[in-house]
Parts: structure tokens; sequence; C-alpha cells
């Protein structure tokens, strides 16, 4: 005989359904708060993302990931690197300008001197952009009236070759790269770029110049934060030849972060130049899409059709056409794309598709852009925005008139964010979680009236005299 107040044994039953329950439970929350994470990580990536497009091209091929910093060096010591190196041309090449060039430069009898070494110097690299930084000439009362000289004379014989122009040194002496800044025919434009190592001279964004104690810290987690407001070229120290491992990290870091311009190798010097110049040139962001960022108008994944033609200001590469009827398009993953082009009173319009039924006959585009202005500029004319986080193709068709033209320097894609298709999995798990709970909890009230313990539910059924409900017998 049972003894008074002995609890009762929990029925077996009962103590695996609850197990059932307790389990289905703890996957449903871990299905919540896993797709709260993937919320709050892709709200990440949009904060990773540079807020608006900069309104001017990059004067360098972004996509070939890799350039060269030779400021390390002395000019005559760069000048042996690159003819050792070999003539083909690099995505960008950052060079030394020695103090007494500088100085030569601002001098009518030693400027004929200076300038022919430095020809000799842009010969060697080949047609590849320039980034020349000017050493600071010692003691001097005029630094102003030096670099002023120094710029100008860059400028009037080596526009469509030497892109930006910088003070070696710039964080040590501020002043000195003031100096510079406020030579080029860009300072009123960007403001005072004291914070930014390298000024275009022609045409072109200014990029901050961020330094690496080693290449291991190239990868797109250790730069995400770098800079979100402007583009920033990035050097690392190398030791070796760019091996496989970096290749890979740096074509990431430029895939994924639109902040990021371009990676440039400061070569150790006792490295074979030609051997490091080769493994550079084997990088390339290739691939089916767009990477998030700027991609200029050259970049392999830029499909064009129709007549275009090719024109270069400065170091930008341009594609411009007359007639109406030819094609830009382009696949990505984002939400929103720019489109870089060049707004005046002779251009064009454009018309705009976004996913569209190729095979759909003739639809009326998404948007019509008139890119006509009062005066020449380049900018960043916002396409489409707010587009849902997947894979999109958008097609550009131009339309000019007789007297009427488009150029095109490239697109710029922002907002990168996981893929609709990766949300909409996310979410149907969740439903497939809920949808299994509520079976296991249906199961298990079968189970019990099948045991003949009734749940607390189906007393309550029975007892309001619900004609579904059943009656238990013990």
């Amino acid at each position: 005989m049972a003894k008074i107040g002995a609890r009762r044994p929990t029925p077996p039953s009962d103590r695996r359904r609850r197990r059932r329950s307790h389990l289905v439970w703890a996957i449903f929350t871990l299905a919540c708060i896993g797709y709260v994470l993937l919320g709050v990580a892709e709200q990440g990536m949009r904060i990773a993302s540079m807020p608006i497009a900069p309104s001017s091209p990059l004067p360098f091929a972004r996509h070939e990931v890799f350039g060269l910093d030779l400021r390390d060096f002395t000019s005559l010591e760069a000048l042996d690197w690159l003819n050792s190196a070999g003539r083909e041309p690099l995505a960008l090449i950052v060079l030394p300008l020695d103090a007494d060039v500088v100085l030569a430069l601002g001098e009518a009898e030693q400027q004929t001197d200076a300038l022919f070494a430095l020809d000799r110097i842009v010969e060697a690299a080949a047609g590849s952009p320039l980034s020349v930084c000017l050493s600071r000439p010692a003691d001097i009362e005029n630094p102003e009236e030096i670099a002023a000289a120094a710029v100008l004379s860059l400028t009037e014989r080596y526009p469509n070759t030497i892109a930006y122009v910088s003070a070696c040194g710039y964080l040590d002496d501020p002043g000195w790269h003031q100096a510079v800044a406020d030579t080029t025919q860009t300072q009123e434009l960007f403001g005072a770029p004291i914070a930014r190592s390298m000024i275009p001279i022609s045409t072109g964004e200014p990029v901050r110049m961020v330094e690496l104690d080693a290449s291991d810290d190239v990868s797109p987690e250790d730069l995400v934060s770098v800079d979100t407001d402007g583009y920033s070229v990035v050097s690392a120290p190398v030791l070796e030849p760019v091996g496989k491992e970096l290749t890979e990290r740096a074509t990431a870091t430029i895939r994924e972060n639109p902040q990021i311009a371009l990676v440039v190798v400061r070569p150790a010097r006792e490295l074979d130049p030609s051997t490091v110049a080769a493994s550079l040139r084997s990088a390339l962001v290739e691939g089916s899409f767009l990477p998030s960022g700027y991609s200029s108008i050259a970049a392999p994944g830029i499909g064009l059709n129709g007549d275009w033609q090719t024109a270069t200001v400065g170091t930008v590469p341009y594609r411009r056409t007359t007639t109406s009827g030819p094609v830009l398009f382009v696949d990505f993953v984002g939400t929103d794309i720019s489109l870089l082009t060049i707004m005046s009173p002779e251009a064009g319009r454009i018309n705009a598709w976004v996913d569209a039924d190729e095979n759909g006959g003739n639809i009326p585009p998404d948007v019509t852009l008139d890119l006509r202005a009062d005066q020449a500029e380049d900018v960043a004319l916002p396409i489409f925005s707010d587009l849902p986080g997947a894979r999109h193709r958008v097609i550009i068709q131009v339309e000019n008139t007789a007297t009427s033209s488009v150029a095109v320097s490239g697109v710029f894609v922002s907002a990168t964010t996981a893929a609709v298709e990766t949300r909409g999995l996310a979410a149907l798990a969740l439903l497939v979680t809920a949808a299994a709970a509520f079976a296991e909890r249906s199961l298990a009230s079968v189970a019990a009236i099948r045991e003949g313990y009734p749940s607390r539910a189906l007393r309550h059924q029975h007892t309001i005299g619900n004609p579904r409900g059943f009656s238990f017998r013990r």
C-alpha cells in the first residue's frame, strides 16, 4: 500500500514527452537567435560599406589588386629597380623624389637636368600610373614656393603619367605635406587633405596611405574599418615574392572592402625585382559579379556592346560614345549601384533596367536619366538603390542626339549583404523548426491519448462537451 503523502511516480511516457518538448523549444530558441544574429551580421556589413560613392573615379586599375611602393629607396635606386624588373606596367607605382631633384625643379638652370632624370624614371615605369612623393629640401625658408614650382613642373610635363603627388614623410612633417597639397589643382575641390597622403594632380579621387607592419595584416577582416568615408591604399612590406596566400587575401580584401583602393607592396632590398614584379601581375579580380566598391570601365566584370571609343583623362580610362544604342551591363551582389560618368552641357541620356527579362521584348526602362549639366564634372550617379541584398543584373543603354555624347569611367557597387536566398533559407529553417515544434506537441498529445494520460487541454475539451473531444477511462 502506498504511503499517504508520498509523491506519485512520473510515468515514463510523461518524462519522454517533457524531454522532447524541452528539446524542441531549445531548437526553436536557437533558430530565433540565429535569425537575429544573421540580421545583425547583415547590418554590420552595411556599416562596413562606404556610405556614399565618391564622385571621381580612381586613376588606376583597382581590379589588378597589387601595386608597388618604392618609397624606401632613393630616386636612383628606384630607377635601377624598375629597369631590373622589366618593362611591363603595374596598376600603380609609388616613387620617391629626392630633395635635390625637388629643389632643382624650381630652379631654371637646373630644371632641365631634373626633368631628364625624371624622364628616365617615367620610361622605366612602362606606362604605369605613378604616385610621386616629394622629399623636403633641407634648410629652405620658402617651402610653399619650392613645392609649387615642383608640382607645376610635374603637372605640365607628365599630366598623363603622374596620377598623384604627396610629401614623403607626411606624418613627420605635416607642414610640408600641406605645402605640397596647396599647390594641386584639386585642392579647392577636396579641401585640406592633411589626413591624406596622395593628392591627384589631374583627375581622380584622393586616397589615404595606410602603412601596415606586416603582409599578414592584409585581410578583409583586419581592414574592414579602414577609412570608410574615402579610399585608402594599403602599403605592406614583403620579404619574399608575393605568393598564392597573400594574393588570395589581397584579392578578397579588394572584392569585399569598397574603401580599399589597392594593395601596394614594399619589397625588401635583397629581393630580385623581376621576380617580385612578376608575382604582382598574377593577381586580378575576376568572377561572375563585380566586387564591392569601384570598378573601372576597363575591369573584366563590365560588359560593353556597341560603338564605344576609348578616351583617357590623366590616367583615368573612359569609354565614350556619340551614338544611340550602345549598352553597358554588369552583374553584382549588393543593394546599390552608381554610374561614374561625366555630366556636361553636351551630354546625352541613359536608360537603365534592373533584373529585366531579356526575352520579354521591348520593356520600358526602369530609370531614364538626363546627363546634361551647366558645366562638365565627374559624378557618381545613383542608378538603383535599396535593392534586395541579392545578385542583380543592370543594363544601361545610351541615348544620344546628333550633338551629344556619353562618357563612362566605371561603376560603384555598395552595401553588399547576404544574398536574399541566404536570408530566405534562414526564414525557411525558422518556419520548419516552428512546424516541427507544433508537430511534436501534437504527437505528444496523441501519445498521451493512446497511453491513457490525458493532458489538461484534452480534459478541458471533454469537460466543455466539445463534440471532437474524447472520453477516457482508467
